[in-house]
């Protein structure tokens, strides 16, 4: 008889045990996240710092649009060579650090200006002149367009 108490009671213990445990892992899991390190407002921080999100004041816009010109010549100068890249992404970055204002400002004219940036991006990397020149003057209307509208 005593054996067959102690089979029955190991079950009760194991349970115990079992229990106790899933007890441990729920509060490490709800302990993990109260605590200070808040990553998920750091996620949403980055995401809502996006160029597209980025505000600049109109005169920095009109001297990051008036500064792409000589960015796009030197990309385009570079066709064919190893700097083309680079010198693609130095005025993307330009214009990244005043896209945010010029969607804000007029979504269209934004959207025409990704648009030739695409094309101008994909003719350098074809080493294609006459379209790199067609982007190029489409980019100059644009910001012809945008300066004419938002001073």
């Amino acid at each position: 008889m005593a054996t067959s108490q102690a089979r029955r009671q190991r079950p009760r213990g194991m349970k115990a045990l079992l229990v106790a445990a899933a007890a441990l892992v729920t509060l490490s899991f709800a302990g993990a996240g109260c605590g200070d390190d808040d990553s998920s407002s750091a996620t949403t921080t980055a995401a809502a710092s996006s160029p597209e999100d980025r505000r600049a004041s109109d005169a920095e816009v009109t001297a990051g649009l008036k500064a792409l010109p000589a960015l796009e010549d030197a990309a385009i100068a570079a066709m064919g060579s190893a700097d083309a890249n680079a010198k693609y992404e130095a005025m993307f970055e330009q214009w990244e650090s005043i896209e945010g204002t010029i969607k804000a400002n007029d979504a269209d004219l934004y959207l025409s200006f990704e648009d030739e940036l695409s094309n101008l991006r994909s003719a350098i990397a074809a080493a294609d002149t006459e379209k790199a020149a067609a982007a190029k003057s489409q980019l100059a209307d644009l910001t012809s367009q945008y300066l004419a509208a938002h001073p």
